[in-house]
């Protein structure tokens, strides 16, 4: 990461010319993606954090860094020096920060960086004295003299074979649901690309197309690219869709009422609409993109299912080798470049993100990411945790196991198994159709409640089908700020990954990938749905305390690991086989 020097220094001193007494500087970048081209990792570049969320706030003589339960142990360790204080944003938000602070009057903001939605709830919890300001210009990226350059970035149509639909039938369904001759702004670049039926290279791990997306009334759609995609964009020549960089161009098409949604539309277009020389009337909604999206088609359904396959296999290869190595000669960042090397190896076109590869005290902080420098070789007698996937033509995987370097102790055996019951309890539950993913993350929590732990993440997120790995807007989570509300419904994909952290010592997470489908039985009153697995990879079995586990939880186990031997077998070498053969016997 090029990081100007004092950048920090500098953007203080620039405040006053800005005609504002405080500056926030959010992670996100105009498309409010999790991964973000380097040119527009601003967060990183003035404290040094890497995570993929935080909100920096600047004043004249401090600087406060908020971050989630994700990241309370990374963020200090990563900003070093710096004169910055670091808030966990689950115990004080931004918005309660700035509310109290008398000295503040104008808080800017670069208008692309954060959402409509973002903007009014700032605006509404601020005190009477306080407002929000547009800047015309982000100050980051003025004094970042060493700003790395956006590459050009490739397109591609995504086949109709893992689509499941063509670009004009899901152009209808969107139409449909929304007022009769109205458009559509898309903020979400998942949606537009998911929409549009394209795909590109622009991000490392996630494969959307980085743009914005008008749709008309009458089907075309005028589609607003990021510069580095533009000629690429044109090139595929889509059927009713008109390229352009220019926003404010595309916004004078409009004719009639516009649908938009403020939690994806950044606060800039609505600034661009009230300027426009006639009013353009707005009505606020929900995309209902977001929720097509998320109910795959049998196509994707099929897709993911393949994909599962191909992946499961490359995590039994690599599970296999990591037992061939010992510990003190196997570092973290040795680690995640083998897999990452055997998935591409399968056929993956990119990780669906950056490999957590972790060992002991690193695996304690849930988004730690290795490098060539400061990589721990494994020790004896720690656990080591990898949470890897990949994106592959026709699906998106995200798994996460742990392993053993050397033999376990009571207390290793006793954490794993908690958060392993919590993970089958929630794998084998029926719900009634309307459940959200809030009232079933309690399932996962319980054993570990029972023994006075938790953990401070998410207990599941969607994953999207060639596009985001992290994608809404189902969750399964604890109750924060209304989320976690949407309902689960047949079609999504979610993540099951409980886990528990102790710093400094160990990281536990175990994770699958399951689709939500109908599980009908005699005698149900009311439809039910479940849970189908997708992923397929042994659990760690000498971690398993099968005294703990109860008649139901071992039979689950050992159901799967049958069924995990039966799907790999045929997709591996005989040396894996046999690895897989000892690793599913039964408990």
């Amino acid at each position: 990461m090029a990081q100007a020097p004092d950048l920090l220094t500098s953007l203080q001193d620039e405040l006053e010319r800005l005609g504002v007494d405080a500056l926030i500087v959010p992670r996100a970048d105009q498309y409010q993606g999790e991964e973000v081209l380097p040119c527009d990792e601003r967060l990183a570049a003035v404290t040094g954090f890497t995570g993929s969320a935080g909100n920096l706030i600047v004043t004249a003589d401090k600087a406060v860094l908020f971050v989630d339960g994700r990241y309370t142990t990374q963020a200090p360790q990563q900003i070093g020096a710096r004169p910055i204080e670091v808030i966990n944003s689950g115990e004080e938000s931004l918005a309660a920060w700035i509310s109290r602070q008398s000295d503040i009057t104008r808080v800017g903001v670069d208008p692309w960086l954060v959402t409509l939605q973002q903007a009014e709830q700032l605006q509404a919890t601020m005190n009477e004295a306080q407002s929000l300001i547009a800047l015309d210009a982000n100050p980051v990226d003025r004094l970042w003299n060493v700003r790395p350059s956006a590459s050009k970035a490739r397109l591609r149509e995504h086949p109709l074979a893992f689509a499941g639909q063509t670009a004009d039938e899901k152009k209808q369904r969107v139409l449909a649901a929304i007022p009769k001759n109205a458009s559509l702004f898309i903020g979400a670049t998942e949606q537009v690309s998911w929409l549009l039926n394209v795909r590109s290279d622009a991000l490392d791990t996630t494969p959307v197309a980085l743009s914005y997306a008008v749709l008309h009334a009458d089907g075309t759609v005028d589609w607003i690219v990021h510069e580095a995609s533009a000629r690429s964009a044109a090139s595929l020549k889509l059927e009713g869709v008109r390229v352009t960089r220019d926003a404010a161009k595309a916004l004078g098409q409009i004719r009639g009422l516009l649908v938009l949604d403020p939690s994806a539309t950044p606060w800039a277009i609505e600034q661009l609409l009230q300027a426009m020389p006639k009013p353009v009337a707005c009505k606020r909604a929900a995309s209902p993109v977001a929720l097509m999206q998320a109910r795959k088609n049998d196509a994707e359904l099929a897709g993911m299912r393949e994909a599962h396959e191909i992946d499961g296999a490359v995590m039994v290869e690599f599970l296999a080798w990591l037992d061939t190595q010992l510990p003190g000669f196997l570092d973290e960042y040795q680690a995640a470049d083998t897999i990452d090397g055997m998935r591409r190896a399968k056929g993956a076109a990119s990780l669906a993100f950056s490999t957590i590869s972790a060992s002991g005290p690193n695996a304690a902080l849930p988004h730690y990411r290795a490098n060539a420098d400061s990589a721990r070789p494994s020790e004896a007698g720690e656990i080591y945790l990898v949470d890897s996937g990949g994106h592959y033509a026709m699906g998106t995987t995200d798994i996460t196991r742990v392993t053993l370097m050397g033999a376990p102790t009571d207390e290793q055996r006793r954490l794993y198994t908690l958060v392993l019951q919590g993970h089958l309890a929630l794998m084998r539950v029926r719900f009634p159709e309307g459940t959200s993913g809030q009232a079933l993350d309690i399932l996962a929590r319980v054993p570990l409640w029972q023994a006075g732990l938790d953990f401070d993440h998410g207990t599941g997120h969607g994953v999207g089908a060639v596009l985001s790995v992290h994608e809404g807007p189902q969750r399964i989570g604890k109750p924060v700020n209304g989320a976690n509300m949407v309902a689960l419904s047949q079609g999504m994909v979610v993540s099951i990954e409980p886990g528990y952290y102790r710093p400094g010592d160990l990281g536990i997470r175990i994770e699958n990938l399951v689709a939500v489908q109908p599980q009908p039985l005699p005698g149900d009153e009311r439809p039910m749905l479940g849970f189908e697995n997708l992923t397929w990879c042994p659990y760690e079995r000498a971690l398993i305390d099968v005294g703990m586990l109860s008649d139901v939880e071992r039979r689950q186990v050992d159901d799967y690991h049958a069924e995990t031997l039966t799907k790999l077998r045929p997709r591996l070498s005989a040396p894996d086989r046999s690895w897989l053969e000892l690793a599913c016997r039964p408990l």
